[in-house]
């Protein structure tokens, strides 16, 4: 039996080994390759188990949640930027 086979049989969510091996697919995909099948089986064995707290963006979070996770990715990284608070440089 694979990894991938070992992990579906520890899943307690209701779907089948194909539509799990399809997600492990997308998965190593999403994550360009950081990730192999075991790793990604991992995570959506992860992301099925907690889908209630699961969000789409920050604006779906809402106050009394407690664990929320969503998954975002950073597009560009702008320059540090300086203030002064309480008469001391920040950043």
């Amino acid at each position: 039996m694979g990894a991938i086979e070992d992990v579906y049989e520890d899943l307690d969510a209701e779907v089948s080994l194909d539509e799990f091996r399809e997600s492990v697919e997308e998965k190593v995909e999403q994550m360009g390759g950081l990730a192999d099948e075991e790793t990604a089986a991992m995570l959506i064995a992860h992301e099925l188990d907690d889908q209630g707290g699961e969000v789409s963006g920050i604006a779906d979070i809402e106050p009394g949640m407690d664990d929320v996770q969503f998954l975002a990715k950073v597009v560009s990284v702008g320059e540090r930027r300086t203030f002064e608070r309480d008469g001391e440089a920040a950043e």
